[in-house]
């Protein structure tokens, strides 16, 4: 990453590690509101664009995840204008429609988005999320605009959950939201295909640690598909001298189905070298370094970002 944009990016992260963090002890209690047994929480944005801004509601949960969130998304598209807070849509962003399939909802919104602010659309996306979860039913969060995929940086953000975003109170903390690529694999399980995610980078997680449990995680986004083995652990993450260290459970040696050697190591190796931080990645397993993996790939070695595996179309 060469200078300039490692600086616009630094700039990027100090504005956003101000979102959904109050200013005051008034702000932190507002932002601290605990729903009552038949209520959500709704999330607004404040009129400065700089935090959400909750507030309870109360629908009928017997009800459809269908019902709950169109009547959700009414009030959350709603020209609302308080001395408090406004609607979650940037100025001059419409919501255009949503799917619901199988626990995962989609929210479809105008062109426009990609000229709203940048702290003004993750606000957007955080407050779309962090509501429409809370429905029973209602697993994860996509965006499409235009009936596109959401892009970030030319890769496609990834379907998203309440942990996707910061949630603190606490007047000092150090919280950021950045967007990462994950590499996972398409269906042939031989070439890298790139997800955009937000992760929270505190001082509780590692960047590097937020990075592999999201790939270990998974996805179940249409035509990608997992490359860690199942039954996986982290067991320790850490970073020296631009030199990541893994070190993973053994069942990392176990290879997925129709999933290549390389495929698996270089979703994690091309993962972790996205970050400013690393440049090259060491794997050892359960402690011990592995000469070989899957009998093929010499393992025991520093492996550096390999782009040619990854899907260009």
């Amino acid at each position: 990453m060469n200078r300039l944009k490692y600086i616009s990016l630094f700039l990027i992260l100090i504005m956003v590690s101000s979102l959904l963090s109050g200013c005051g002890e008034e702000d932190s209690k507002e932002d601290s509101v605990v729903p009552k047994s038949d209520e959500y929480v709704l999330y607004y944005v404040s009129n400065d664009s700089t935090k959400l801004i909750p507030k309870t509601v109360t629908f009928d949960k017997d009800e459809t995840a269908r019902s709950q969130m169109d009547k959700m998304i009414d009030k959350l598209t709603a020209d609302v204008s308080t001395v408090d807070f406004k609607s979650c849509l940037p100025q001059n962003v419409s919501y255009l429609n949503d799917q619901l399939e199988e626990g995962a909802a989609t929210i479809n919104l105008s062109s426009s988005f990609y000229e709203a602010p940048a702290s003004s659309a993750l606000l957007c996306e955080a407050a779309f999320v962090r509501s429409l979860v809370q429905i029973e039913g209602i697993n994860t969060v996509s965006f499409t605009v235009g009936s596109q995929p959401l892009m970030k940086d030319d890769k496609i953000v990834g379907a998203l959950t309440a942990d996707s975003f910061v949630d603190s109170d606490a007047r000092n903390d150090i919280n950021q939201v950045q967007y990462v690529t994950i590499y996972f694999t398409n269906v042939t399980g031989d070439r890298l295909e790139p997800i955009r995610f937000p992760i929270n980078v505190s001082g509780h997680n590692s960047a590097e640690e937020l990075v592999i449990e999201r790939l270990i995680a998974g996805t179940s986004e249409r035509g990608y598909y997992n490359t860690i083995p199942k039954g996986t652990e982290l067991l320790s993450v850490s970073t020296k001298d631009s030199v990541c260290y893994v070190d993973f459970s053994k069942e990392f040696m176990t290879m997925p189905d129709n999933v290549l050697d390389q495929t698996v190591i270089y979703s994690v190796v091309n993962s972790l070298c996205e970050l400013a931080t690393v440049s090259k990645v060491a794997f050892t397993i359960e402690g011990e370094q592995q000469d070989l993996y899957n009998g093929n790939v010499v393992f025991n070695q520093l492996f550096e970002r390999n782009l040619d595996l990854v899907d260009k179309e």
